[in-house]
């Protein structure tokens, strides 16, 4: 009987003991908390010259079978982009991305850091000077100024063993150029594809998926008249 209480006043005593040392740490997990409050994230800003700013947007889309319209960012204009290709067998589509670079002085935020602690600018600045879209839409015409007509075109025949001319488009220039293969014991063909921008202002005509169709150069004088 005798032990039989010792070993129950045992376990209360240990009991208590336990209650007590949770109690106490939750009060010093408490005053450590009211004491190093969480660090708030600030935004950071950066001004970049133009060149400085370069980031790329990945493709989704598979854009090797048909032209595809990417988008125009203000201050900003494409100079690359590239494509992966993926299957033993199949001619897989792996995925690509469009590079940018800042034309003008941008202004950029960011919450973001990496490992060091600096920033990164994940997203497209803003134009230091007063720049503005200068595209209009009427009905299914758009007038595109300069560089914010960016569209690809496929490339439908191997270019990786032979040279080969590409079609010229009056008031655009190659910006870009991306091929792609697959296979496990072969090298086939992926398919690729060319990237052009407007270097004059242009009028497109729209379509099902976009003004991905060359535009036509509009002369001086019309485009004073429009703007």
């Amino acid at each position: 009987m005798k032990n039989k209480y010792i070993r129950l006043k045992a376990l209360l005593l240990a009991g208590a003991l336990t209650l007590t040392g949770s109690t106490l740490t939750g009060c010093s997990e408490q005053l450590d908390a009211d004491e190093n409050p969480t660090n708030v994230v600030q935004e950071t800003t950066t001004h970049f010259n133009p060149g400085e700013h370069i980031i790329s947007v990945p493709i989704k889309k598979d854009i090797r079978y048909s032209n595809f319209q990417f988008d125009y960012y203000l201050g900003y204009e494409p100079i690359g982009i590239s494509l992966t290709a993926f299957g033993k067998l199949s001619n897989g589509y792996g995925g690509g991305a469009i590079i940018y670079s800042n034309v003008d002085e941008v202004e950029c935020s960011s919450l973001i850091k990496d490992k060091e602690g600096n920033p990164i600018y994940l997203d497209f600045g803003t134009p230091m000077c007063e720049g503005k879209d200068n595209s209009n839409s009427e009905d299914k015409i758009k007038l595109f100024g300069i560089g914010e007509h960016i569209i690809s075109v496929p490339i439908k025949i191997d270019n990786r063993a032979n040279n080969q001319q590409y079609e010229y488009h009056e008031g655009y220039e190659v910006v870009g150029i991306a091929t792609t293969a697959f296979g496990h014991l072969s090298n086939g063909f992926g398919g690729g594809v060319l990237l052009y921008k407007n270097i004059t202002p242009v009028e497109c005509t729209s379509g099902d998926d976009g003004y991905t169709t060359f535009g036509v150069p509009v002369e001086p004088e019309k485009l004073l008249q429009l703007n």
